[in-house]
């Protein structure tokens, strides 16, 4: 599946999780995670660069658009360093 930005997807299986960076102090990035649930909503942002390791990645947002965390990205993927980072098929659905 192509991801698009701007577009809303829902997960539709169990097992996936978002995962990014959020500051814990000025000048300082601490890791950060949730758990999404069957029926969630997330907003594609595109594809862009991680920070730090420089790896395709589709980036993600709430179902409002609005940021959860700094290169906030979607597991599992499939694709590698260089291929990018892609979710899994089968865990999202396009929000018509």
């Amino acid at each position: 599946m192509k991801y698009t930005q701007g577009k809303r997807y829902r997960v539709v299986r169990d097992g996936a999780r978002l995962s990014g960076m959020q500051p814990a102090r000025p000048g300082t990035l601490q890791g950060w995670k949730r758990d999404l649930a069957v029926g969630d909503v997330l907003t594609c942002l595109g594809t862009s660069m991680t920070r730090g390791d420089g790896v395709p990645a589709v980036k993600w947002a709430d179902e409002n658009g609005e940021q959860l965390a700094i290169d906030c990205t979607f597991f599992p993927v499939s694709g590698g360093i260089w291929s990018g980072q892609v979710p899994v098929d089968g865990y999202l659905e396009e929000v018509l």
